[in-house]
């Protein structure tokens, strides 16, 4: 090949596994596989277009070596290094940068333990306190306004803590805030109701809501209380449209025992009449019978007279 490090057929764009093929020269393994033909499982090299051919393509996949080649492959891997090489790297303002330093100054004097949890017991004393109290560093975020609650839910313990508590520097990473922990696990207060404040889903007033029954929609107690009597109306129509259902259920009952009653009395009357036709039949046919018998009897009586008349 003219460049050993770039197979003939696609440049080295599938270069990472080199095979060898009969004729010697030396073709990537995905090249080797798209120029081979199922039909008559031949193989036409790229390079000297002699034509190989195979017993099957089991015998064709055996038949290819593979080629440790420590070159082949590497013009991909420059490609990807060279483009990532070229992308954009963002730096950071000098307001990021001043930020980033106060929050690691700040990082060593905040407590290791969460708020309410219980002190560890160290054997070694806590440093005495800085002669000069430093300010504590505030850091100001901006926060999107929090989303209004699609349900409303009951006030729980964790719902009665402030927004907002200003806690003071601890001379210490061991020392538990009391006053968080006391609020945590105080009660919640009286002056917390279950009211919600939202958008009601009938009127569109924004005032406090519940939930109705009636809908499962967020209503102000004015829609809820007309939902309640819209509810009770829709009931009563219900009842009585079952009620004037049942009674027609009951007639149409009526309607089918009577046709079965009827029906029963019906096949009587025909198997009464098929028994009494039958027996007229067979009446009439033992009648046609022995009116039959008689008329020969009578016509060899005749004819013997006939014959002794004849002889005299």
């Amino acid at each position: 090949m003219s460049n050993s490090e770039n197979c003939p057929n696609c440049d080295n764009i599938y270069g990472n596994e080199p095979r060898k093929i009969p004729c010697g020269h030396i073709v990537c393994h995905k090249c080797c596989l798209d120029l081979f033909n199922k039909e008559d499982n031949t193989l036409i090299c790229p390079v000297c277009s002699d034509i190989h051919t195979f017993k099957s393509k089991n015998t064709f996949k055996k038949t290819l070596q593979q080629v440790a080649h420590s070159g082949f492959g590497k013009k991909t891997a420059i490609r990807e290094m060279s483009f990532a090489s070229t992308m954009p790297v963002e730096k950071a303002s000098g307001a990021e940068k001043a930020a980033n330093k106060e929050v690691k100054k700040a990082v060593p004097h905040l407590p290791t333990a969460p708020p309410g949890a219980p002190p560890e017991i160290s054997s070694i004393p806590p440093p005495p306190p800085p002669s000069s109290q430093l300010e504590p560093f505030v850091v100001v975020t901006k926060t999107s306004p929090p989303p209004m609650p699609l349900m409303p839910t009951k006030p729980t313990v964790i719902d009665s803590v402030p927004k907002v508590i200003k806690q003071q520097q601890s001379t210490s990473n061991n020392t538990v805030l009391p006053s968080l922990l006391n609020t945590i696990v105080s009660p919640p207060s009286s002056s917390i109701s279950d009211a919600v404040i939202a958008r009601c889903h009938s009127c569109g007033n924004k005032c406090q809501v519940i939930v109705c029954e009636h809908c499962d929609h967020f209503v102000c107690l004015k829609c809820a209380e007309e939902h309640r009597t819209t509810t009770k109306i829709d009931a009563q129509e219900l009842t009585n449209k079952w009620h004037e259902c049942k009674n027609k259920y009951n007639i149409l009952l009526q309607k089918l025992n009577q046709y079965n009653r009827d029906r029963i009395q019906i096949e009587s009357d025909l198997a009464a009449i098929r028994v009494a036709v039958e027996q007229r039949s067979r009446d009439a046919i033992q009648y046609v019978v022995d009116q039959r018998d008689s008329l020969f009897s009578r016509i060899n009586e005749h004819m013997e007279k006939e014959q002794t008349i004849n002889k005299y």
